[in-house]
This record gives C-alpha cells, structure tokens and sequence, in this order.
C-alpha cells in the first residue's frame, strides 16, 4: 500500500510540474514583436524548463506564418520559489523572414 501511494503522490507532482498558466502569444502593441508569458503551478520546475518550453510555443508561432523566430529578451523569476513566487519566464520576439 505505501508503494502504491508513493506512486500516486509523483504521478500527481509530475502532473502539476507540467502545468500553469500562460498567456499564449500576444502581440505587443506598435512594434512587430510578441510575448508569451508562463508561470509554473508548483516550485518543481524551473525557470529554465519553463523558458525551452514557451520558446518552442514562439518558434511554432512563427513556423505558422512561414516565418523565424528571433529572440529579442527573455525574463525569468529568481528563487526561492516559495509561497506563490513560482517559476516564470517570458520571452519577447519577433517573427522574421526565413532565409533561403
């Protein structure tokens, strides 16, 4: 029984590592550029996790429109993630023309 039990809590945490909330690609007004914003739901994933996985999501974006990404800024939050202070990032980027 305390087998299955321990299963059950990682299978939950390797859940919740996945999720969060997210902003999906939003353009940011006057310029060419976007932003896709992402914060964990839980302290066990990192920033860095966080910041391949919403830069694919940019990348995708622009593959969609037959362009490039270019990263243009990246921002992260900072530890300790704790009591709400999860791990964020955001990207900012652009999509360019793909280069023969």
């Amino acid at each position: 029984m305390n087998r299955h039990f321990r299963r059950m809590v990682a299978k939950a945490v390797l859940m919740l590592a996945g999720c969060g909330s997210t902003t999906g690609v939003v353009a940011l007004p006057g310029t060419d550029m976007y932003r896709i914003y992402k914060r964990g739901a839980t302290g066990f994933i990192g920033s860095d996790s966080i910041t391949a996985d919403i830069t694919l999501q940019a990348s995708r974006f622009c593959a969609e429109h037959g362009k490039m990404l270019q990263v243009v800024n990246t921002l992260t939050g900072h530890s300790p993630y704790m009591f709400g202070n999860y791990p964020k990032a955001e990207v900012q980027f652009r999509c360019v023309a793909a280069t023969p």
